[in-house]
């Protein structure tokens, strides 16, 4: 009888073992109420887990809100300080030297009117003959004053080049040197692929790591 018994426990487990989500049998749609399942306790627990994902996607945008927002009142801070969205660069060639040398970083104001620009500034501008490239050199002259337009010519250059140091325009012009930040821009040279990359998946991979411990110490 004992055998029976243990026999026909057997076949019920075989029976029953296998439930879909809500804990029912996918054979006979029976649902116990034993280890395997108060539907109650089954519920509360499928709950508890939606909200612990939602309060960490939560706070995942809620971080991600806050670098950008940080990020875009910097941006603007720069802005309104230097009159410029972008006032810093980078030296590249040493037409300038020794006043400027290769990778001094230049920071530039366009608070400073064009038509206060006198001869001995040094002044950032796009190559009047195309635009397409930011160029540093000296102001040596002014060439009109209807409509202003002045020369440069860089310092370790012997002569100004046409199309390049002139004509330049208020079209052209982007701003006064203020300051320079010797050897600042070498940085963005020394950080060449892959060493960028790995930095870049490093930072990811720290918010990354960040995000699911909290989860797990909420967990």
């Amino acid at each position: 009888r004992v055998r029976w018994v243990f026999l026909a426990r057997i076949t019920k487990r075989l029976i029953h073992g296998t439930r879909n989500h809500d804990g029912r049998c996918v054979i006979c749609g029976h649902r116990p109420h034993g280890r395997m399942g108060n539907p109650k306790q089954f519920n509360r627990r499928r709950v508890s887990i939606a909200q612990l994902v939602t309060a960490s996607t939560r706070k995942l945008i809620k971080d991600a809100a806050i670098v950008g927002g940080a990020l875009l009142a910097v941006w603007v801070g720069l802005m309104i300080a230097f009159g410029t969205p972008n006032p810093f660069y980078v030296v590249a060639s040493g037409s300038m030297v020794p006043a400027l040398e290769v990778h001094d970083l230049l920071v530039i104001s366009a608070h400073d009117d064009f038509h206060s620009i006198v001869p001995g500034d040094i002044i950032v501008f796009n190559r009047p003959s195309d635009n397409n490239r930011v160029i540093v050199h000296r102001v040596t002259g002014i060439l009109d004053e209807d409509p202003r337009t002045i020369r440069t010519k860089g310092d370790a250059n012997p002569a100004s080049i046409p199309g390049t140091d002139f004509p330049i325009t208020e079209k052209n012009y982007l701003g006064k040197v203020n300051n320079v930040v010797p050897q600042v821009g070498l940085l963005p040279k020394m950080i060449q692929p892959p060493v960028n990359y790995i930095i870049i998946a490093g930072i990811v991979g720290f918010i990354l790591a960040r995000h699911f411990y909290g989860k797990r110490q909420n967990t």
